[in-house]
């Protein structure tokens, strides 16, 4: 059974997920994951490019095995009652990770596919969302919200708001251009720190909820400044927060360097902190040259 998901970026809109308020533009990217499982003689067997992991039938690993997600998933699913049959899984990435593309997500979302259709299950997307975030949140206690998980499903630019989980879709989509920074932080301190206090981001989150709904407009009208000034308030906003960890200089010059280089708009990806930022561009070409620019300069670029 071969399952896939893709990278998911974020236009506007992090963190408002388990805070439970505004809402969340998020943007489907090319970039993907796969996860195929066949028939084997015994337990689940893992391969991926990170190394191979072998379990018995309840689903436990090292907290640190490279493929804990994908056990995590197995484990999941045999608490919700599905009879998993011995499986060898294999998982192929083209998502960059720890890098705010919600590979970990992505991987839940195919892992949940491909596993449950081996058992001989369908599940609805719903279905697979909820899976794959018990995996991820309760499973290996990742402090995650929902929306990489529904995000890694979407089919095209989608508006979600929050807690209610109400999704549309729009009919445009930008030119947009996410980079990565060569040495990212870990997510997972980001967001202990933010949910923590939760008092030191309610100025941001109200930015970034309201910015999501404003560039869902401007992108449906393809009003590429008005969504650009959007992402760049987004940006201010993170950069106003009062919390060391969320002091990210280099991610900060990138965005000024991507708004010289055409973007009209830049901001932070993901939990935030010196990992990856998202750009949009008036045009494809304006897009391109960007990134062949920064490309040159060694730094990973997914469209």
């Amino acid at each position: 059974m071969l399952s896939t998901a893709n990278a998911r970026a974020c236009l506007i809109g992090e963190h408002c997920d388990w805070a439970g308020q505004g809402a969340s533009l998020i943007l489907p990217l090319k970039a993907q994951i796969e996860v195929q499982t066949r028939a084997y003689d015994w337990g689940l067997v893992v391969h991926s490019e990170l190394g191979r992991t072998r379990v018995d039938a309840t689903g436990r690993c090292m907290p640190q095995d490279p493929n804990r997600y994908v056990v995590a998933v197995a484990r999941t699913l045999a608490q919700r009652g599905v009879p998993m049959p011995p499986a060898r899984a294999v998982v192929r990435s083209q998502i960059p990770i720890g890098r705010g593309l919600a590979s970990s997500a992505a991987l839940c979302v195919a892992a949940t596919r491909s596993l449950a259709g081996h058992a001989g299950i369908t599940l609805s997307n719903a279905q697979v969302a909820d899976i794959a975030f018990e995996a991820e949140a309760e499973g290996l206690g990742v402090a995650c919200g929902r929306l990489d998980q529904l995000a890694c499903m979407a089919t095209g630019p989608t508006l979600v708001t929050w807690p209610d989980e109400s999704s549309s879709t729009l009919n445009q989509s930008p030119h947009a251009l996410v980079v990565c920074l060569p040495e990212p932080v870990p997510a997972g301190p980001l967001l202990q720190a933010f949910q923590s206090k939760p008092q030191a981001l309610q100025a941001a989150l109200l930015v970034w909820g309201q910015g999501a709904l404003h560039a869902a407009e401007a992108l449906e009208s393809a009003d590429w400044t008005a969504l650009g000034g959007a992402m760049n308030q987004a940006q201010s906003a993170y950069e106003a927060i009062d919390l060391a960890i969320a002091h990210a200089p280099k991610l900060s010059a990138l965005c000024e360097e991507l708004r010289a280089l055409g973007a009209t708009g830049a901001k932070f990806m993901g939990a935030g902190g010196e990992r990856s930022a998202i750009a949009v561009f008036a045009s494809a070409q304006e897009m391109d040259h960007a990134a062949r620019e920064l490309g040159e300069k060694g730094l990973t670029c997914v469209t």
